[in-house]
């Protein structure tokens, strides 16, 4: 169902979901730094991070750093099965 060019319909159900059941939510997939906290004020209890971390195929450590400052090191999950 949401696989469309447009993921409006996907974040509008998201956000549905979330405000249906506040901070029972992880959203993860696309999160970057600009929707991170986007996704905290819908009411998501934690921002899963996998892709995002990595540049040239390494975590790097310094976008952990940025994410925990613009979210919260007890806002973020870590994803490495990317």
């Amino acid at each position: 169902m949401c696989a469309r060019t447009d993921n409006r319909f996907c974040i509008r159900l998201a956000i549905k979901a979330i405000k249906s059941f506040p901070n029972g939510f992880k959203v993860g997939g696309g999160i970057t730094l600009q929707n991170a906290c986007f996704w905290k004020q819908q009411g998501a209890n934690k921002v899963i991070l996998g892709s995002a971390l990595f540049e040239k195929g390494f975590l790097c450590f310094e976008i952990v750093k940025r994410f925990n400052e613009v979210l919260g090191k007890e806002n973020i999950v870590i994803d490495l099965s990317c």
